[in-house]
């Protein structure tokens, strides 16, 4: 019963607390067809968290330098952009999250062949340098017909009061999450009128179908209002561009390759292989056997060790079927409760771990954390022994809880 009753209080507040472990720039290219030349798009997002932030007046500041150099095959030098980016934010606690990002894009023209792309992003308050692996990419030669595929979000923003396809610009991978994503497919020849697809995910076919949702136009990257769009461009060529959609929250995570066939062809024309990625993953959840070992705030000592009685490599697959049968999403292979309880004990495990080491989960803070979330309010004052009281205030259950750091460790005990 108290297991039922923790389950309802998730997903009765479901709460994001989990930090993306990536800590680096992601980036990717996409090269889209013009005349006699190809444009080539490097585009990037780097998280906050890696940028060196500097107070000035109320507000704090960064700013980053791009340089990107193409090359061709024999390392000759054939073209170079370098921009700027600065930002600044109000909220300091802004400055070292892991899920605020800075996006921007590049633009280059290069004519037909194979290059390399040298990117170097130097951090303008450190003066370090942030060194990206070298890109290989091939511009378009006349004869294709399909692009590769551009990853987008199910949703439109609007510039200039005109909605266009937002980028999911993540380096070419897929992220698993609760989000839907969506495959832009451009077509060069726009007598097409649909496209045949199969998704194979970890090679299981998961999606088989023919797609006829389009639309005509000429296509960029473009930068508006912070985010990354699929915009109309008056330089590359026209396309018949097909969406594929309802397919993202069937992905699980690993290997994805896309297979593309037109005029009922028996081989593909276009196989394009990516990644679906969990980047928000709960760093527990990277530890599979400490990950079962924490269900202990809801599970009975017996269920654990029945779990660990698995094989030690089938721990992850263990976890993920012991969490479906909460899953209140049970047609989606992303499963938001099982994030949300990691969420906070990750959470737990960073922000109430006292000074004598203990772990920060297994903390009254932290079990009250995991059970409930975040609490709307909190007070923090002094008693009568001058000892640290913190009061949490759960104002839509109507629920307080009061904690006293007794021995100044930082260990705070629940006493009411």
């Amino acid at each position: 019963m108290n297991r039922l009753i923790l389950v309802l209080v998730i997903i009765s507040s479901v709460s994001t607390y989990a930090q993306p472990f990536i800590n680096q720039p992601l980036t990717q290219v996409t090269v889209f067809p013009a005349n006699e030349k190809s444009i080539v798009y490097f585009s990037f997002r780097i998280p906050y968290n890696i940028l060196v932030f500097e107070k000035s007046d109320s507000e704090y500041r960064a700013g980053v330098r791009i340089s990107v150099e193409v090359t061709d095959s024999n390392l000759a030098f054939i073209t170079r952009e370098i921009t700027q980016k600065n930002i600044s934010e109000g909220d300091f606690n802004l400055t070292t999250s892991r899920e605020k990002y800075l996006e921007g894009v590049v633009t280059l023209s290069v004519s037909n062949g194979k290059f390399r792309l040298h990117p170097v992003f130097t951090d303008l308050n450190s003066n370090r340098e942030i060194k990206i692996p070298v890109i290989p990419f091939q511009a378009l030669k006349d004869e294709t017909r399909l692009l590769e595929p551009v990853i987008i979000y199910n949703k439109t923003e609007f510039c200039n009061n005109s909605p266009y396809p937002v980028l999911a610009n993540f380096g070419n991978n897929i992220p698993f999450s609760s989000d839907a994503f969506e495959l832009l497919i451009p077509v060069i020849d726009t007598s097409f009128t649909e496209l045949s697809v199969i998704v194979i995910s970890r090679n299981d076919t998961i999606f088989s179908r023919k797609i006829t949702s389009s639309y005509v136009s000429s296509i960029e990257i473009a930068e508006c209002n912070e985010r990354l769009l699929i915009g109309n461009s008056e330089v590359t060529r026209v396309s018949r561009n097909f969406i594929l959609k309802n397919f993202s929250h069937l992905l699980h995570e690993g290997r994805l390759d896309i297979l593309v066939f037109v005029d009922d062809e028996i081989k593909p024309e276009v196989k394009y292989s990516c990644n679906v990625t969990w980047f928000n993953k709960p760093y527990l959840l990277l530890k599979p056997e400490a990950a079962i070992k924490a269900l202990i705030h809801i599970e009975s000592d017996d269920t654990i060790d029945n779990l660990l009685k698995s094989p030690k490599d089938k721990y992850y697959d263990v976890l993920i079927e012991y969490w479906k049968r909460y899953d209140p999403t049970p047609d989606d292979a992303f499963n938001p409760l099982m994030y949300e309880y990691y969420s906070r004990v990750d959470h737990a495990n960073e922000n109430f771990k006292p000074i004598s080491g203990k772990n920060g989960s297994t903390s009254d803070r932290g079990k009250i954390y995991i059970k409930y979330g975040a609490p709307q309010r909190t007070e923090r004052a002094f008693d009568e022994r001058g000892k640290a009281v913190e009061i949490w205030h759960y104002e839509k259950s109507n629920r307080v809880f009061r904690f006293v750091d007794k021995n100044g460790t930082g260990e705070f005990v629940l006493i009411n």
